[in-house]
């Protein structure tokens, strides 16, 4: 009898996030259900309505606990894979749920940021210190009726702080960071040579608006305008200084018309920033994690911050620290001689460590597809 299986996005089925956790195809062929739960999971992403969305068959949006609790006790899943679980509001009445609706589950979580690299990899305590922090991590324990997961897959085998991972009752299965296997299906493009400005779509994300709850609220439109001014004119004296051409990567949350802000010069590319970094002479961004390709392939990259007063403090702050701890090289705009400075290649050594493969190169689905089957028996 063929086993019924579900893979539970908690920050939503969105095409990003299932390329991310394997593929679309591949994930089709081990999962039946494809299970939305980010209205309630994680309101802050499902409130922002990205384009990208995954429309299918096999997908199922669930608007509450309450819905999700008459939807698995009714599926009565032999076995639940859970993406996107760290930060997870309800977290531990979803895995109850999880837990006591199927024969087994799993935890896949393979997007690990490198910000959190330097400061001790702790994913639900991270604005936390001190006695704050001790008791975050209290709440954050399994609860006694919910059972810990049958599988792990990381490249981060500690498994920091998922309680749901359980020393000698969870198989901590090792698989490569969701940027290293995008690194090796990359096909770069075919150009000479050029600057990356790899987007983090921040007038978006940081926007003056109701949609908006995870994050500061900054760029009304005058904020916005003034933003793309600034760095259209500074892309643009970079192109001018090194003759070389300026390719801008968007963020896969820009929204659709994102692309009409940015200089008419400027070559425009969604979903393929792998592809142009890894032929880029120059990558320019503010704190964007896509570094972590710029670290892989030694590229000189520019870390770009705006006066504090033309940035949320929160992205101000991480810029700055971003290029001191991966030592990048930053660049403060407007200044008549930022574009002339010397830039260092990327590579820091502890990121290249955490980012390069923990496992043989093993396709992500090929190695979850057969661990779940050797749990049922074959």
């Amino acid at each position: 009898m063929k086993q019924r299986r579900a893979i539970v996005f908690c920050h939503g089925a969105r095409e990003r996030t299932l390329q991310e956790s394997g593929g679309v195809v591949c994930l089709s062929q081990i999962f039946d259900t494809i299970l939305d739960t980010s209205e309630f999971s994680k309101p802050w992403e499902f409130n922002f309505g990205y384009h990208d969305l995954f429309r299918g068959d096999n997908v199922v949006f669930l608007s509450s606990l309450s819905d999700a609790e008459e939807f698995f006790r009714k599926q009565a899943f032999d076995y639940i894979l859970v993406v996107g679980l760290e930060w997870s509001k309800d977290r531990n009445s979803l895995t109850r749920l999880i837990s006591e609706n199927c024969r087994d589950w799993g935890i896949l979580f393979i997007r690990g940021d490198m910000l959190d690299l330097f400061h001790g990899r702790r994913y639900d305590t991270r604005w936390f210190i001190g006695w704050r922090q001790y008791l975050r991590r209290w709440l954050k324990k399994l609860p006694n009726d919910t059972r810990p997961a049958a599988h792990y897959f990381s490249n981060e085998l500690n498994a920091f702080e998922f309680p749901e991972v359980v020393r000698g009752k969870t198989k901590v299965v090792p698989v490569n960071h969701s940027d290293y296997i995008k690194l090796k299906n990359a096909n770069p493009s075919r150009k000479d040579g050029e600057i990356v400005f790899i987007d983090q779509a921040v007038t978006f994300t940081f926007s003056d608006s109701d949609k908006n709850h995870a994050e500061e609220r900054f760029y009304d439109k005058k904020r916005a305008e003034q933003y793309f001014e600034m760095l259209n004119t500074y892309l643009v004296s970079m192109g001018e200084t090194t003759g070389l051409g300026v390719t801008v990567c968007l963020h896969p949350n820009a929204p659709e018309d994102y692309p009409s802000s940015f200089h008419p010069s400027f070559q425009i590319s969604r979903g393929k920033t792998l592809d142009h970094v890894a032929k880029a002479k120059l990558v320019v961004t503010h704190c964007s994690m896509a570094t972590a390709y710029c670290h892989l392939l030694k590229v000189p990259t520019v870390i770009l911050v705006f006066p504090k007063t033309e940035m949320p403090k929160s992205l101000y702050k991480s810029t700055i620290r971003k290029a001191s701890q991966e030592k990048l090289t930053l660049q403060r705009w407007p200044t008549s001689n930022a574009p002339k400075i010397a830039i260092r290649p990327a590579g820091h050594k502890v990121i290249t460590a955490f980012l390069n493969p923990v496992t043989q190169d093993e396709p992500l689905c090929d190695v979850m597809e057969q661990e779940i089957k050797n749990l049922a028996g074959g």
